[in-house]
């Protein structure tokens, strides 16, 4: 929709240029209105025209960037949520059993350790096992 307006703006401002130009011959008397006085007005309409054929596409790659700038924040956020599944996953599988065991042994003994020493030692004691 933005670009539907923007066109509808760059030919309303097309228009508005073709009237004033229309309105400056219908003043200026007939004898001053020589071809060579008409290139004027033709090289300003087509420099406004090249101007807003800039600004045009100046503003459809800003729109491009933006959306290609969301569109790899919105991979990467994805990414960081897949590695992090894998490393809850690993976590489950692999640590957690050996945490649990460890929780068992230490019970046998009245100690305790907390969550994140259990789990140091868990990826201490899967490591040495490789």
């Amino acid at each position: 929709t933005t670009t539907k307006q923007q066109n509808k703006h760059i030919k309303m401002n097309k228009n508005l240029l073709v009237r004033s130009a229309t309105r400056v011959l219908v003043i200026v008397p007939r004898k001053v209105v020589t071809p060579s006085s008409l290139r004027s007005l033709s090289s300003f309409a087509a420099d406004w025209s090249a101007k807003e054929k800039v600004e045009e596409a100046r503003y459809v790659n800003k729109k491009d960037s933006e959306c290609l700038k969301k569109k790899h924040d919105e991979l990467e956020r994805e990414a960081q949520l897949a590695l992090k599944a894998k490393e809850e996953k690993e976590f489950k599988e692999t640590i957690l059993p050996v945490m649990n065991e460890l929780k068992v042994l230490l019970a046998d003994c009245d100690d305790t350790f907390s969550e994140a020493s259990l789990e140091i030692l868990a990826k201490w004691k899967l490591a040495a096992a490789q």
